[in-house]
Order: C-alpha cells, then sequence, then structure tokens
C-alpha cells in the first residue's frame, strides 16, 4: 500500500495526534474506493473493467469481484455488450464512502476478533472493548458523512480521487 506521505497530526486535546495509520482499509475496499471514484470522475460513461483495472493500476479478475459486490448493492450499473461496461448507478453525491466500503465488506464479514486477542472478548469484553466500538462507530460516521461527489469535484489529477 502507498503511504500518503502526510502526517495526519490530528489534535486530541492537546495531545499528538498519530503519526501511523491505525484504520486501515482491505484490499477490496480499495478497491472499491478507486474504482468508484475512477467511475464518478466519468459521468454518464460505461467503463471497461479493462480500463478501470488498467487506469487505477488493479488486478483485472479482483476487480471483477469487487464491482459485482457494488452492482449487487445498487452502487452501480452494468452494461454488457458492445460500449457497456460500469456506471455508477446513482450520482456520486448520493454515495457514501461508508457504502462502498460495506458493499464489499459485508460478504466477506467474520466475527470481530479482540485487538488484545483474547479468547471470549465478546462473551465477555476485554478492558478496551467498548472504547474500540466507539472509535469504529465514529469512523462508520465519518465515512457515511462523506460522498463520491466530494473527491470527484475535487479530483485534481493526484491522489485518490485521480
Amino acid at each position: 500500500m502507498r503511504a500518503c506521505g502526510k502526517k495526519c497530526g490530528l489534535d486530541f486535546k492537546g495531545e499528538p495526534g498519530p503519526q501511523f495509520p491505525i484504520f486501515q482499509l482491505s484490499s477490496a475496499s480499495r478497491y472499491a474506493l478507486s474504482a468508484t471514484f475512477y467511475l464518478a470522475q466519468r459521468p454518464g460513461q460505461y467503463c471497461a473493467v479493462e480500463e478501470v483495472a488498467k487506469k487505477r493500476g488493479l488486478p483485472r479478475s479482483f476487480l471483477v469481484k469487487v464491482l459485482r459486490h457494488l452492482a449487487r448493492r445498487g452502487i452501480t450499473r452494468v452494461q454488457r455488450g458492445p460500449g457497456g461496461g460500469h456506471i455508477l448507478a446513482r450520482h456520486p453525491n448520493e454515495i457514501s464512502l461508508a457504502e462502498i466500503i460495506e458493499a464489499v465488506e459485508l460478504p466477506l464479514a467474520g466475527a470481530r476478533s479482540c485487538l488484545l486477542e483474547l479468547h471470549g472478548c465478546g462473551i465477555s469484553p476485554c478492558a478496551i472493548h467498548e472504547d474500540v466500538c466507539v472509535a469504529e462507530r465514529h469512523v462508520w460516521k465519518a465515512l457515511r458523512a462523506v460522498t463520491l461527489g466530494s473527491y470527484a469535484a475535487g479530483a485534481s489529477g493526484s491522489g485518490i480521487g485521480s
């Protein structure tokens, strides 16, 4: 995974922010976001899997599976035949980053594992279980608040939206 090169330096009530990523996305989520950002920049244009894979540097075979999950959840539409391909099913402003991630993660989701690797954490929660759940809820809330449209409009040829 390529690092962004920026240090977040978030301010948590005067404490220095994290200097390393604690929240990592799976390959499926990263590919789904990358592909949908690409499609958002091409409104009304069907894009072949091969085109998206090549332009975004993604493995074609895995991208096919990711796009299938996105289509099943109504995020993309598929048209077969000449001139066909994938297109966003809705306006980019109506599709949140959380919705994209959920589309590819929920079919693969397993049981939550304990960050402290304690057996039985789900039955008798460990010392940090509730704090981790609260943090995850904040992350999901933030991802629900951000849409593809915010990236498609501001894409500058570099970064995640290009």
